[in-house]
């Protein structure tokens, strides 16, 4: 089964065709590694994401359902359709699960990944009642406009060189949210630019943050910006020992081609 698009922009589960994604049992989950020079993250995607045979973008960045259920881009989803597709999500989050006890994975914490959006959350929660873990919401926050501005103003890393593009497109995101209101969003960000910026902030919190295994959790591997960024924050202090991730849609084709 994959999606379609009809001229309404309301995206329906196609079982006629593997169009953005494969989302039958059979085919998921599966796994992909980030290419890091140093911890490299295992990504455990629940919906195989395809590319749809077309050389122009796409309505929805290859992803319509993500982009339906987050009402952007003038995408929906109706009830009916989604529905269609939590049978078959529930099989292979079993899947998951047997693929853990098999490897002897285990986890101390579930972390979502901040978003203005409850799909990483509603995702982490089914997770955590499956593996009888407990879900962590208070490391990271979701970062915001003034925080962009700062890192473009004053990169990471004085040998990062932000072109001049990135930087338009960047400060256009920002204007953006700061002009209707929204949260920043990546999605605004041009997918080649987003190496460039930070998405997460990691809180200043008082007492003992410590885990062995954490497992993090998002919505879809685009880039992989922020779950790396995330990995990075943890191990760099000393949070946790093992990152692993889930995402509901995996990298395109389920291949992680950088980072």
């Amino acid at each position: 089964m994959g999606f379609k698009v009809d001229e309404n922009g309301v995206v329906h589960v196609d079982e006629t065709s593997h169009s953005f994604a494969n989302t039958t049992v059979e085919k998921n989950p599966t796994l992909a590694t980030t290419k890091c020079k140093l911890n490299r993250l295992e990504v455990y995607s629940l919906l195989l994401r395809t590319k749809n045979k077309t050389d122009k973008r796409e309505i929805g960045d290859n992803c319509p359902l993500i982009y339906a259920l987050k009402s952007k881009e003038g995408l929906s989803v109706t009830y009916k359709s989604f529905k269609s597709l939590v049978a078959p999500l529930n099989d292979i989050i079993s899947k998951l699960i047997t693929e853990f006890e098999a490897k002897q994975i285990t986890y101390d914490a579930i972390i979502p990944m901040p978003s203005s959006h409850n799909i990483s959350n509603i995702l982490a929660n089914k997770l955590s009642k499956e593996l009888g873990v407990p879900i962590e919401t208070e490391l990271f926050r979701k970062s915001n406009a003034e925080d962009i501005e700062v890192q473009i103003a004053n990169p990471a890393s004085k040998a990062l060189k932000i072109p001049h593009s990135a930087k338009v497109n960047i400060m256009n995101a920002v204007k953006k949210a700061r002009d209707t209101g929204n949260n920043f969003s990546m999605s605004d960000v041009k997918t080649n630019f987003r190496a460039f910026i930070k998405p997460l902030t990691l809180n200043n919190l008082e007492g003992s943050h410590s885990y062995r295994s954490v497992l993090l959790v998002d919505d879809l591997f685009a880039t992989g910006s922020t779950l790396i960024q995330a990995k990075d924050e943890l191990l760099g202090g000393r949070v946790c020992e093992e990152v692993r991730s889930v995402v509901l849609f995996s990298p395109l084709n389920g291949r992680i081609k950088r980072k």
